[in-house]
């Protein structure tokens, strides 16, 4: 943050991003997913985008695209140094 008034840039905070996506949940709106993505690379952020398939879980697609996406980012957190 940048105190008003000062002439000093702003310092950039460098964090890992990715998003994911899930194909017929009928809870959350995979246009978000895109839009956001767009974004992200429109603001030069290469940030990965996993398509998470359409997983299941107890009839469920928005659970399963939970649990997915839980495991998926997971594995993710792991590969970071």
């Amino acid at each position: 943050m940048v105190a008003q008034g000062s002439d000093a840039p702003a310092a950039a905070v460098v964090a890992p991003v990715g998003t994911q996506v899930s194909r017929g949940t009928v809870v959350s709106v995979n246009a978000n997913t895109a839009y956001c993505h767009a974004a992200l690379r429109a603001h030069g952020v290469d940030a990965p985008l996993v398509d998470l398939g359409t997983p299941d879980y107890g009839g469920s697609r928005h659970l399963g695209s939970q649990q997915a996406a839980t495991a998926a980012v997971v594995r993710w957190f792991r590969t970071l140094r």
